[in-house]
């Protein structure tokens, strides 16, 4: 990988539980930043922040900014082979794979909006069994509506509950995306004509959130956000399923290239 880390075997479950040892930093040091500035400012008697709040803001611009820097990504790809910036070609580019049995997913409608519903999901379930889900459930609260917005932003998704904020499944409504089967066998040749060329290895996924998140988190919070990171990054190091990304991200601290190679 350009400018990255490989490591063996890592999976959806590992990009879920490094965003969310990120999160639970930004969650608990969020407040020092506007602590600073009063200190600061000279100001005792200003309200102290709601450091869950704050966090959250910063939170939602990393991954918006993340998710848009992955549709961008997807659409140079799409624009590059010829294929127009619609729903098709948006379900056909997507970057990654989760392995068998790691999702459950049915399709409820499919025009004139396209309603899917996930009711099994690698992130949710990681956030589950490391008992992370309150600082993971930021990433599904923005993550989908920000792909498609680098993708296309004409494109309208609705995610009307998802299961990390207690729905019984994750509901994606793609507005208009009226898929008959003439786009479905589109969609099928596409994606059979495509094979894995689109989707990124997931020590690249881990290495763009790490670094999109860093330059938010120091963006919005300065010397505050770049701690938050640097804590982040050595929790995850702790961690067995993350040991050897951590440890190799730490030593190198390499820079990935977001765009299309």
């Amino acid at each position: 990988m350009k400018g990255g880390i490989t490591v063996t075997e890592l999976t959806p479950r590992d990009h879920a539980l490094l965003f969310a040892l990120l999160a639970r930093e930004v969650v608990g040091r969020a407040g020092e930043e506007r602590d600073a500035q009063k200190r600061d400012a000279q100001k005792p008697d200003a309200q102290k922040p709601d450091a869950q709040k704050r966090g959250a803001q910063v939170l939602h611009r990393a991954v918006w900014r993340y998710g848009q820097e992955r549709g961008r990504r997807m659409a140079q790809r799409a624009m590059a082979a010829g294929q127009p910036l619609d729903w098709v070609t948006y379900m056909a580019y997507g970057e990654w794979r989760a392995p068998e049995g790691w999702q459950r997913s049915e399709t409820l409608a499919t025009a004139p909006d396209l309603v899917r519903q996930v009711t099994l999901c690698p992130w949710h379930q990681a956030w589950l069994d490391h008992d992370l889900l309150p600082y993971g459930r930021h990433y599904c609260l923005t993550i989908d509506a920000a792909i498609v917005a680098g993708f296309n932003p004409y494109l309208r998704l609705v995610v009307d509950g998802t299961l990390a904020e207690g729905a019984e499944a994750c509901t994606f409504i793609f507005q208009e995306a009226n898929l008959t089967p003439k786009q479905q066998a589109r969609l099928d040749a596409l994606r059979a004509s495509l094979g894995d060329s689109a989707v990124r290895p997931w020590d690249y996924h881990l290495a763009h959130l790490a670094q999109t998140m860093g330059e938010v988190l120091v963006d919005e919070l300065g010397d505050v956000g770049r701690q938050a990171l640097e804590a982040g990054i050595h929790a995850a190091a702790e961690s067995p399923e993350l040991r050897e990304w951590a440890t190799q991200w730490l030593r190198d601290a390499p820079r990935v290239h977001v765009g299309e190679p």
